[in-house]
């Protein structure tokens, strides 16, 4: 993540931080700041990937097996899985139905309200 840095800064302050969410404040920027807001997405992201990823792999198909499916390069199956470039849903949907699976998206009132599942 774009952010990783700030974490020597935090140890630096030495600030007692006493649970994930107080962590999370602290190198990200509370709730509601662009900041946070930018992490959130980027870590619904690498949620995703790695989802998918565990779903082929409890499948024992190999990367170039799941390319193969999807008429892409392998290199294309590591970067959803590994979520270094942004995919579209309709990427993530095709990836999901060579699987044999479905994608559900959820959305809520609020930017934390975001369920995504396999099915």
């Amino acid at each position: 993540m774009k952010n990783r840095g700030h974490i020597e800064k935090t140890k630096e302050k030495k600030q007692e931080i006493t649970n994930f969410n107080d962590f999370e404040n602290e190198l990200f920027g509370e709730i509601g700041t662009k900041a946070r807001d930018e992490y959130e997405v980027e870590l619904s992201l690498e949620i995703i990937g790695e989802m998918l990823r565990i779903e082929r792999e409890k499948q024992e198909i190999t990367q170039e097996e799941l390319a193969k499916k999807l008429g892409i390069h392998k290199s294309g199956v590591s970067k959803v899985e590994n979520n270094t470039k942004t995919q579209k849903i309709s990427t993530i949907i095709r990836y999901a139905k060579a699987l044999g699976k479905k994608v559900f998206i959820r959305f809520g009132d609020t930017k934390k309200d975001l369920e995504i599942v396999l099915g």
